[in-house]
């Protein structure tokens, strides 16, 4: 009996305790895109928040950093004084739910919940990806490539050579001041004017 009494002075006393903390852990509950705020569900007292602003790397007037979190996802949250009535959200941490992206020291990932993503590799290359497959690389040597899902490919280099691979039967565009030399599959290389004065279609062989 009086270890259940005991038990019970304890858990309050940490409830307690926990109201008056600065520091918080909790789980998102709710978020207002138009205000970059959410509520969170505070534990271990089970208690909800009322709306908390959520911080941000970089902030102003209508422009910034704004990352949409996802809700059930664990947060850390400081409160002003310990006063549950001023608090902000401070970030967010992944968890055994919310598991993280595998990435090497010094890298940055950037990838939404709907697949798009940027990532910076320690080869000092960046590759930009939309969800279909679809990337924008720079390999880090001055070398630029456009791979579509459909695996057509425009590819620029460092010489300043223009590289142009289709995936299947069309035309290709091109146009601009420049002596230019396109090869066929055929085999033919076609030579277009100094001066191209629009854009020049070019059959695909």
């Amino acid at each position: 009996m009086m270890d259940e009494i005991l038990n019970i002075v304890k858990r309050e006393v940490e409830r307690g305790i926990a109201r008056y903390s600065p520091w918080a852990i909790g789980t998102l509950t709710s978020y207002d895109p138009d205000t970059h705020a959410g509520k969170v569900n505070l534990q271990p007292e089970d208690t909800q928040t009322g709306w908390l602003p959520i911080n941000s790397a970089a902030v102003g007037n209508d422009f910034g950093i704004c990352i949409g979190p996802t809700i059930g996802i664990s947060c850390l949250i400081h409160f002003q004084d310990g006063s549950r009535e001023a608090g902000v959200i401070l970030g967010f941490f992944f968890s055994d739910a919310e598991k993280p992206i595998a990435v090497k020291e010094g890298e940055i990932v950037l990838k939404s919940k709907f697949g798009q993503s940027i990532l910076m590799k320690d080869d000092g290359s960046i590759l930009l990806s939309d969800k279909s497959g679809a990337t924008f690389g720079l390999d880090g040597l001055g070398n630029i490539t456009m791979l579509a899902k459909s695996g057509a490919k425009l590819g620029m280099n460092a010489a300043g050579d223009l590289l142009i691979a289709g995936s299947g039967a069309g035309h290709v565009l091109l146009g601009g001041e420049a002596a230019t030399q396109f090869a066929a599959r055929n085999g033919d290389i076609v030579n277009l004017n100094a001066v191209v004065a629009s854009s020049t279609k070019v059959k695909v062989l």
